[in-house]
């Protein structure tokens, strides 16, 4: 009787012993899709979008951070479209202001 409480002590710190937690540093893994960052006067400007993977890479959950110097928004909403409906905008305003800005020609 007391042989068999010695296997069962045995078999569960064997178990114990074979469980993942040495795998716990790959519980999840994070993967950068897009980098589209400048560092201006040493602030970073732009976004990066990111994957993060649990288990298997199946799925995932992808967030995307925008950077504005000391300011960040995190969305998840992907990198593509995030460019889109904020650079566009930017650049057309830019170029609007830049037209402006430029002598024109009168035609006398």
């Amino acid at each position: 009787m007391h042989m068999r409480r010695i296997q069962r002590y045995v078999l569960a710190s064997v178990l114990l012993c074979a469980s993942p937690f040495g795998a716990g540093a790959q519980w999840a893994a994070t993967v950068t899709e897009h980098d589209w960052q400048l560092t201006i006067a040493g602030r970073p400007y732009g976004l990066v979008q990111q994957v993060q993977y649990v288990g298997a890479r199946i799925g995932g959950t992808r967030m995307t951070t925008l950077y504005l110097g000391t300011y960040t928004a995190n969305t998840r909403a992907p990198a593509a479209w995030v460019a889109t409906m904020i650079l566009l905008p930017a650049a057309v305003t830019g170029l609007l202001v830049l037209k402006g800005l430029l002598p024109q020609k009168r035609e006398s």
